[in-house]
């Protein structure tokens, strides 16, 4: 069947779930079993060969694949390789797809990436900065120090020519350095960077210890800013060209700049559906790969009424003047307290829209009139 209006752009699929070689303080996707490492969650061939056929059927430009964990690593080389015999096997003539992988790097060996540069993966390494800001809050499952074991499976990813980025946690820890984190990242080679800021909160809705608050996240955005131009721009910064998307053509340059929250589909190692990556979790359960395709998933009431999460947003929201940009943000990063409320980040987002929308704004226009040359 043709995939409609609600066809995911992507599949963020989750091979080991949870299971990881690592035991960061901040993840949000660890149970108290995985923590133990009592669970051990492997996605079967079966539901491995179903997912991919079904979502290589939906007639899209790109098929887009991101390995994701937990650590995808972890199921080893032999299931990436079954990985990309499948999507030979089930691919039509002229279709494309698009493999990304998720990963801290300590098991890339070089057979590992050679098979991921021989079939393209994108491969996004994450690094929370240098030893004394990423080894903080990103320890081995011993215990130990994490950030030359990730240095180490990254330089065997550059060896091989594989395309390489870097996503960065934003926590407690290094949330006061952005320069040197910039510094540190660019300096280990990478021209693309993401930040991800580090929200969470306990049961009784308090915000967990390495939660960042808006104010620190705004000063975080302006010291990467100023960094990214000081640097003449020769890197690419995901939470800068969203902004930059946005202004340019209106279009959502991330999923918490969007109007609802139906951009991609999780599929967890037992075949499950979910909505988010925030709520892989039984109430948000929308399916499996063995009883639907991707774009029924995305059809379902559940998903819809999940779509719908994103309004409305606080009454703050409209007037703001950069409700344009942001949009209201992320909704799982409401403060739990507040029924109403703004998004926990929202003192950042205006802070450093503040700061830098004018730079934007006139980078846009720059945009606009080449396009309208070369038109």
């Amino acid at each position: 069947m043709t995939p409609g209006p609600l066809a995911p752009s992507l599949l963020l699929v989750k091979p080991a779930g949870a299971d990881c070689n690592f035991r960061c303080d901040y993840c949000f996707y660890l149970d108290a079993d995985a923590r133990r490492g009592a669970s051990r969650r492997r996605m079967s061939d079966e539901v491995l060969e179903r997912m991919i056929a079904s979502y290589l059927a939906l007639d899209l430009p790109v098929h887009a694949f991101c390995w994701q964990g937990g650590e995808p690593t972890l199921m080893g080389l032999d299931f990436f390789r079954r990985v990309t015999e499948l999507q030979e096997r089930h691919g039509r003539p002229g279709t494309v797809i698009a493999n990304s992988l998720q990963t801290n790097a300590a098991l890339i060996d070089d057979a590992f990436a050679g098979h991921l540069a021989d079939y393209r993966f994108l491969v996004g390494c994450s690094l929370d900065g240098p030893p004394h800001l990423h080894d903080r809050r990103r320890r081995s499952a011993g215990g130990g120090a994490t950030h030359d074991l990730a240095v180490a499976g990254l330089r065997r990813l550059q060896a091989r020519g594989v395309a390489v980025n870097t996503l960065c946690v934003v926590h407690d820890t290094n949330v006061g350095h952005a320069r040197e984190v910039f510094d540190h990242l660019v300096g280990l080679g990478f021209d693309h960077l993401q930040f991800l800021p580090c929200v969470e909160f306990g049961p009784d809705g308090a915000p967990r210890p390495w939660t960042i608050t808006g104010t620190q996240w705004g000063e975080f955005l302006i010291g990467i800013f100023k960094a990214w131009r000081n640097a003449g721009m020769p890197v690419a910064v995901r939470n800068l060209d969203a902004v930059l998307q946005r202004l340019v053509d209106d279009r959502p340059g991330d999923c918490t700049m969007d109007d609802s929250c139906r951009q991609y589909l999780v599929v967890e190692h037992d075949g499950g559906y979910y909505p988010c990556d925030f709520r892989a979790t039984p109430a948000w359960r929308l399916g499996d790969v063995m009883s639907m395709n991707p774009a029924e998933a995305m059809a379902t009431a559940r998903m819809l009424e999940f779509g719908a999460i994103k309004t409305p947003a606080s009454p703050d929201c409209p007037p703001c003047r950069h409700f344009d940009v942001c949009r209201g943000g992320c909704p799982a990063r409401r403060n739990p307290r507040e029924a109403a409320g703004r998004e926990w980040l929202c003192a950042g987002t205006l802070a450093f829209l503040d700061h830098a929308r004018g730079s934007f704004e006139e980078m846009a226009d720059g945009i606009r009139r080449a396009h309208r040359d070369r038109a």
